[in-house]
Order: structure tokens, then sequence, then C-alpha cells
């Protein structure tokens, strides 16, 4: 009997799409961690292969596809990344209306 865990045939998926409509929300992650994350999540790889791939462990590949799925999966369908240097007050009306399109969606989502 083997102790060797088998990763989940069943591991949550990303198209290119969704994967490249994330990447603004994933703040300070490097290129290289975004790399990782693509190779789990969009080609499909294991977290061994996909590590061995890119110098990491099996375990750091399963932490970046999992923090990047998780942030993914926290920007709604459509919504787009906007960075702009504004005012203080300006900056302040937009957080606001951030807000407010945040607390709409959860208003109308069937949780």
């Amino acid at each position: 009997m083997s102790t060797h865990r088998q990763e989940p045939a069943n591991r949550p998926r990303l198209t290119p799409q969704e994967f490249e409509a994330a990447i603004p929300a994933m703040g300070r992650l490097s290129e290289g961690s975004i790399a990782v994350a693509r190779e789990v999540l969009v080609n499909g790889l294991g977290y061994v292969e996909a590590g061995a791939k890119h110098n990491v462990t099996k375990q750091r590949a399963n932490f970046l596809a999992d923090k990047f799925l998780k942030r993914a999966r926290a920007v709604p369908d459509g919504w787009e990344h906007v960075d702009v240097w504004l005012p203080p007050e300006m900056a302040e009306m937009v957080r606001n209306i951030a807000q407010q399109a945040r607390d709409n969606l959860a208003a109308t989502s069937p949780d």
C-alpha cells in the first residue's frame, strides 16, 4: 500500500480568458508565481509537474494555484480592473462606487 497521495483529478480549471481577466486582481504576485498557477489552472499540469517546470515545490505550486483561484473567483464576470491616479476626493468617490457595486452584486446573488 502506497502512502503517496494522488492529486485530485477533478481539480478546478480556468479558461485562458478567465485566467487573463483575473491577473490584475493578483496584486503583487510575481510573473513566475502567475506562470505556475497558469500551468495548473489552465494547462492542467499537476502540482509536481508545474513545480518542477518552474523550480518550486509541489506544495508551493498547490499554494499558488489555490491563491490564484480564490482571488479569480472573487472577481465577478464582466468586471474590469481600473488603475488610475486621481485627486483624493475623486479616489474616495471611486472607492464608494466600487463598494456600491459589490453591495448590489451581493444583494442580487442567489446565495
